[in-house]
């Protein structure tokens, strides 16, 4: 293991994102994840989307609010939400705010990009990466082609590249941990692959800001009132 310029080891910084990952309750998040596919002779873009979360999430109750927006080739679509307990509303598109059913596809349950499984992320990923400091973070950096980076970002960004196997998919990771809290702030990591003359690029951009310091999400009346 190598040192870091303040002393700590990269052991230490692995183990330090561990001790504190249950800290986390709530917090802000922007996801910005990108696809684009390409001629990989002439570079001409085939295909583009791309999918925006900007939202407030409560990592113990599930209570979130926030907006989705994805972009399909030019075509736009956003989404204001809320889910508090057993209740959720959208306004899709500027149309007025509805009740949400119980079994929605829009809003889940599902912890996959919560930010314990984040942490756990770097966990699985230490034996991968270079660890450097920059300022007041340690910046975890990795280029190249990583089964374990693949399977690592797999399942909270839903990570898959048809027709590609994980052993060619080459990737370009930095991930932002706060020396103080040694809280992950930042991932990203832009994955390639190649195949009958497609070239594919995922670019994921994930952030965390105010966390542990955001005030409990309720559903406004006026809300409630339009949508029933």
């Amino acid at each position: 293991m190598t040192a870091c310029s303040n002393g700590k080891s990269d052991k230490d910084v692995f183990s330090d994102v561990a001790e504190h990952k249950d800290d986390v309750s709530n917090y802000e998040i922007e996801i910005d994840l990108q696809v684009v596919i390409t001629n990989d002779e002439t570079e001409e873009v085939l295909q583009s989307s791309q999918a925006l979360m900007d939202s407030t999430l409560f990592e113990d109750t599930n209570n979130s609010h926030g907006t989705l927006k994805s972009i399909n080739d030019d075509v736009e679509e956003i989404i204001e939400y809320y889910h508090v307990d057993d209740d959720a509303y959208a306004n899709f598109d500027d149309q007025g705010w509805e009740v949400l059913p119980e079994d929605n596809d829009l809003i889940t349950d599902d912890d996959s990009t919560y930010y314990i499984a984040i942490a756990e992320l770097v966990e699985d990923i230490k034996d991968e990466v270079d660890v450097e400091t920059d300022g007041d973070h340690y910046v975890l950096t990795f280029q190249g082609k990583s089964e374990t980076i693949y399977d690592a970002f797999e399942e909270p960004y839903s990570l898959t590249l048809s027709g590609v196997t994980p052993a060619d998919v080459e990737h370009d990771v930095e991930i932002k941990i706060n020396q103080d809290t040694m809280l992950v702030e930042q991932v990203q990591n832009t994955v390639t692959g190649t195949k009958d003359g497609l070239k594919l690029e995922l670019s994921i951009d994930h952030t965390y800001d105010n966390i542990n310091e955001v005030d409990d999400i309720t559903i406004p009346q006026d809300v409630q009132d339009e949508a029933n």
